[in-house]
Order: structure tokens, then sequence, then C-alpha cells
């Protein structure tokens, strides 16, 4: 499982964000200034909002810039699709097992998926995609899976977007050593 250590520092520049979600600048500018907002601000951009400071995105953020990006690629609407984003990035559960995720986090293991039911405009993640976890995920969110559902499967998700971050930042950190 990637390092899970610092997704909630704002340090990702908005071209990192792009390069991470395979979207256009235009598009990330687009989904930020959106009422509501696609891309929710960081608690620093508040702070610096008029400032003139660069907007830095967290690992936490860019995830669920990406986790969008892929939904809107499968048909779904990008408001939904930020809704449902949320459910991984800025939310966390337990499992049936008591087992705690964080915000942006993934449950250990190699299986999980960020989830939604029907039309619904809430997602979920399970640390498993099988029936037994598809039927209590839709239960919390009084929905059925006969519904039909959406499955976005998070940890190659962030395998990759780990890469494409840590990648776009190593070169600024060895030339400030």
């Amino acid at each position: 499982m990637p390092d899970q250590s610092d997704l909630h520092i704002p340090k990702y520049s908005a071209a990192h964000v792009c390069a991470a979600a395979q979207i256009t600048d235009e598009t990330r500018k687009n989904w930020g200034t959106r009422k509501p907002a696609i891309i929710p601000p960081e608690d620093d951009d508040r702070e610096n909002a008029g400032k003139g400071k660069a907007i830095r995105y967290s690992k936490r953020r860019v995830f669920q810039i990406v986790a969008v990006a892929k939904l809107v690629r499968m048909g779904i609407p990008v408001s939904r699709a930020a809704s449902i984003a949320l459910a991984f990035s800025d939310f966390g559960e337990a499992t049936q097992a008591g087992i705690v995720r964080e915000p942006g986090g993934l449950y250990a293991g190699n299986q999980n998926h960020l989830v939604s039911f029907g039309d619904r405009d809430v997602g979920f993640v399970i640390d498993q995609l099988t029936p037994d976890r598809l039927l209590w995920a839709a239960a919390n969110m009084g929905a059925k899976v006969e519904d039909g559902f959406v499955a976005v499967p998070l940890n190659a998700l962030v395998a990759r977007v780990s890469v494409v971050l840590d990648a776009a930042v190593a070169p600024a950190h060895r030339e400030a050593e």
C-alpha cells in the first residue's frame, strides 16, 4: 500500500493535478469555480484567497479530482461524480469488522473500491468487491444492489496517482538538497 502519511499536506500544483487526473487546466479551473464547486478548496486556499498565492492541493484532494475524472469518463455527470468521490477523499468509514478507514486512505488489502448505487449522489468505500460487501454498502446507503452500481478500483487509482505525484515533486526535493 502506498505511503499515506502525507495525505493532508497541500503541496501539489495545478499542473500536478492535471497530469494525475488526465484533465486539462481549463477543466480544473471550471471544476473549481462551479457552484457548488466540484473541487472543494483546501483550508490554506481559504486563508490565502486574494493574496496572489498559488493554489496547492493535498494528495487527498488530488485523489478526489482523479476519482471525479474517472467517474465522468464512465458516464457519470460531473456534479454527481464529485459528490460520490468525496466519500473517498473527505469521509472515512468503518467496516463490518470495525476497521476504520481515514479520509483519502485505503483499507488494508488490494481490493478497495468506491461504489455508488442507482442514481444516488453518495459513494461508499468498501474493502472488497464481493456480494456481501456490496449488500452491506447498499444497506448503509439506503439503496439496493439491484438498482445498479458503479465501482472505481481505488488501489490502482491511488498507486498510479502516487507515482505521478511522487515523480512530479521529486525534482524539487533534489534541487533543494
